[in-house]
């Protein structure tokens, strides 16, 4: 119980022999539902005594939240022969959460949502990647002295007319098609 990581002790059969509170705390919230919360190609591995670090699994609680959850094990043998299996989890959801946004903060312009010129390059690159097997056309579009309306009517006005037309713009799109403001 020193460790506030959840840690089983699982037999050679997959049951649990042991857990410390953490573990009875997530199998109290439905994160243990089954015993086979590990797949087969792990639970083989762990069986035979071959430790693995990290395997990243998506656990279902009961009321259907999912959480990512990394795994660890460790073989337990007593005088050469492989008594159980040790399993410690940490659940990564948050940390997996922020990485995805880090990802989409870096593509995307902060204002209208839309692919920045990171986004737009990668998506290009795609495009011309697949050019021979779709036809592909690339269209700007440029607004005639836009400073104009920031310096009449102030950068509050100009923000929101951009993010309305960005809105606009991405309505008349297609699933399949890109939409970027490279610059801005």
């Amino acid at each position: 119980n020193a460790t506030p990581l959840p840690v089983r002790v699982l037999d050679l059969a997959g049951e649990v022999e042991l857990m410390n509170d953490a573990a009875a705390k997530w199998a109290a919230n439905g994160l243990f539902v089954t015993r086979n919360t590990v797949n087969a190609e792990h639970r083989r591995q762990a069986v035979a005594g071959a430790p693995f670090t990290g395997a990243e699994l998506s656990l279902q609680q009961d009321g259907g939240e999912e959480r990512q959850v990394q795994l660890w094990t460790s073989s337990i043998h007593t005088e050469g022969k492989l008594e159980a299996v040790v399993a410690v989890f940490a659940d990564v959801t948050e940390q997996r959460e922020r990485e995805e946004q880090l990802r989409h903060l870096a593509e995307h312009d902060s204002l209208t949502g839309l692919l920045n010129r990171r986004g737009f390059q990668a998506a290009l690159a795609t495009a011309v990647e697949h050019a021979g097997e779709r036809k592909s056309i690339l269209a700007l579009l440029d607004i005639d002295n836009f400073k104009l309306v920031n310096d009449a009517a102030g950068h509050g006005v100009g923000d929101a007319v951009l993010v309305g037309l960005a809105g606009e713009l991405a309505g008349a799109l297609r699933a399949e098609d890109v939409l970027a403001r490279p610059s801005g």
